[in-house]
């Protein structure tokens, strides 16, 4: 049986009106799960049991990631 993470983030918890932060660390958060430390062949989700995403998934996440990322106040 293989098991997958899935994550969701919104804009709207990276950044509230006043363009601070709703909630706090995730940001950080985003940016731990797409390292390949985290989720390449020979990472700690692997390690747990998750299947590793291909290096393309892997590169197409990182970058709705640095996209995301970019709404920071």
């Amino acid at each position: 049986m293989f098991e997958f993470l899935r994550y969701y983030f919104k804009r709207g918890h990276m950044r509230d009106t006043s363009g601070h932060g709703v909630v706090r660390g995730i940001r950080e958060f985003m940016a731990e799960i797409v390292k390949d430390e985290a989720f390449a062949e020979s990472g700690y989700f692997a390690g747990l049991g998750v299947v590793p995403l291909t290096p393309e998934w892997r590169e197409t996440q990182r970058k709705i990631v640095r996209r995301l990322k970019g709404f920071q106040p």
